[in-house]
């Protein structure tokens, strides 16, 4: 199969089709978008690049493959008359600045495919220019921005918000992105475009899984010290690992964490 990439977007769905058994030939629009770099050949007088198929998924685990999915959906049908009655109790709350309730981001999926990221609404509708101005004033604010792309003390976030995010209430949203498919409960991070670029290497882990709601990341007692490189090893070692035992312990380990004062 021939593939030609022309945007970043083109590049992660390429990348994804690494995975599979077949091997592939891409011929990247630049230079700094290569894929693999295995053998080259003339292929339409363009640089072509030779990928052979990974065969890892194969080692893949039934749970892996079948189980975490029909475990998802179970849960959260089980869920969902809990959850309707705190998005109701929560509507109000949010919506007292006009803005909206729900917060959508586009995000990095499986095999690099763009979803929009569902979340309650827990910052100002100003939140875009407040961080601007903090991070061209507070030089230490725009260090640890740079480092982990989060704020311990962050401006943008309301009162109601700081409480849904110390009891992941906000990301119950993020449920529907699960029965569409788009997420699972537990799994890496979802991050951004941008952000996929920083992953390197593990990039080709990350979008090997669904990203979840919940993971090792979120679960872990340092993981506001945790610096951005750490937090990709956290994912791609998720990535790498997953199981049914393993999923558990970050599934009690996230309901321990939102029970204690600080919440996760």
């Amino acid at each position: 199969m021939v593939l030609f990439s022309l945007y970043r977007e083109h590049v992660l769905e390429v990348s994804s089709l690494v995975f599979g058994p077949d091997p592939i030939q891409c011929t990247p629009m630049h230079l700094e978008e290569q894929i693999t770099s295995t053998s080259a050949q003339d292929l339409w007088n363009k640089p072509a690049k030779s990928a052979s198929g990974d065969k890892s998924w194969r080692r893949r685990t039934v749970y892996a493959i079948f189980g975490k999915r029909v475990l998802d959906i179970s849960l959260v049908v089980l869920m969902l008359p809990i959850i309707a009655i705190l998005l109701i109790i929560m509507l109000p709350i949010v919506i007292r600045d006009n803005g909206p309730f729900i917060y959508r981001h586009p995000r990095v999926g499986r095999t690099g495919k763009m979803f929009d990221c569902l979340k309650v609404r827990t910052m100002r509708t100003d939140s875009a220019e407040q961080l601007a101005k903090l991070l061209q004033s507070d030089p230490e604010a725009a260090r640890e921005w740079a480092e982990t792309q989060k704020l311990r003390k962050d401006p943008r976030i309301t009162r109601a918000g700081q409480i849904f995010r110390k009891t992941s209430l906000d990301e119950l949203p993020q449920l529907w992105n699960v029965l569409r498919g788009e997420m699972s409960l537990i799994g890496p991070r979802p991050v951004t475009l941008e952000e996929i670029e920083r992953y390197g290497d593990a990039r080709k882990d990350y979008i090997s899984v669904r990203p979840g709601i919940t993971g090792l990341w979120q679960i872990a007692s340092s993981r506001y010290e945790m610096t951005y490189d750490e937090r990709v090893a956290v994912d791609a070692s998720y990535a790498k690992s997953v199981s049914f035992i393993g999923d558990m312990r970050i599934f009690w380990g996230t309901v321990i964490w939102a029970m204690k004062p600080n919440g996760i």
